[in-house]
């Protein structure tokens, strides 16, 4: 089917795994499946690296990583579904969010959300820039987004119809959140907290999120021997209630694959 938000399907919930649902909705705001992994980043690094001597440009690891999980989900589009009723909305195109530090009124520092469209269809480099330009752009320009005056405007609304007009159809028509945050949230803390080694979760109504960490170094077992390689700390949280947890599992190792072969940085 295509709307205005892109092509999708639409698949019927099993009468079965309605039951696996409603236990697992009960009592609870959200659903998430939380999963916390260590990645070796050794070769995609030594990758960026090349890059960057050869041609003075810096890529954004971030960047590279959102085109990961957009590969990861592209071979698995059911890990992004919305949930709407007894139905699953599954969207074909990919729309990442991603929180850039912006400077806001003047003196506040406040994270802001922007949104990187079909993710799937574009290359490391024009995720890249599309990074690079929000990170450098004014306030006055982040207002001027279409989406962004739609949601500044009904954030001036009251309380009470600020919950009926946007957070409501945020959390129940697909179509509403697709359009207002994407249908992946990816967040970078690592440049932030250089010195932490762990995870970071982030509470959200948003599925699936992405939390990326520190890279730290660790000893490993490569070939029978013991090397220092470097190692990102990704935390998943993913909705149980449109996936599964073996076909989630799988989902996730399979990004990790991804990331680990340091794909798409070769043909750069």
């Amino acid at each position: 089917m295509e709307k205005k938000s892109g092509t999708y399907t639409v698949e019927n919930i099993p009468k079965l795994r309605k039951i696996l649902i409603e236990n697992v909705e009960r009592g609870l705001h959200y659903t998430q499946m939380d999963g916390l992994v260590e990645i070796d980043v050794t070769k995609p690094l030594e990758l960026l690296k090349k890059y960057e001597k050869k041609t003075g440009e810096r890529l954004s690891f971030t960047g590279w990583i959102v085109k990961c999980i957009s590969q990861a989900i592209n071979e698995n589009k059911r890990a992004h579904a919305k949930k709407k009723g007894n139905k699953l909305i599954i969207f074909d195109d990919i729309d990442i969010s991603f929180m850039a530090e912006k400077v806001v009124e003047g003196d506040k520092i406040m994270p802001l959300i922007f949104i990187i469209r079909k993710t799937n269809e574009k290359s490391v480099k024009e995720i890249n820039d599309e990074i690079r330009k929000a990170q450098t752009m004014s306030e006055e320009e982040y207002e001027n987004i279409g989406s962004n005056k739609q949601a500044i405007f009904l954030n001036q609304l009251p309380k009470f119809l600020r919950r009926i007009f946007f957070w409501r159809p945020l959390e129940r028509n697909p179509f509403f959140r697709k359009k207002y945050a994407g249908t992946i949230l990816v967040t970078s803390i690592g440049m932030a907290g250089k010195k932490i080694t762990g995870w970071a979760m982030h509470p959200t109504s948003h599925s699936p999120v992405f939390t990326i960490g520190a890279i730290k170094e660790k000893p490993c077992v490569v070939n029978k021997k013991i090397e220092i390689r470097e190692f990102l700390y990704l935390s998943c949280m993913i909705d149980h209630s449109v996936i599964d947890g073996a076909p989630a599992v799988r989902f996730v190792a399979r990004l990790i694959e991804i990331i680990e072969s340091g794909m798409f940085l070769d043909e750069l």
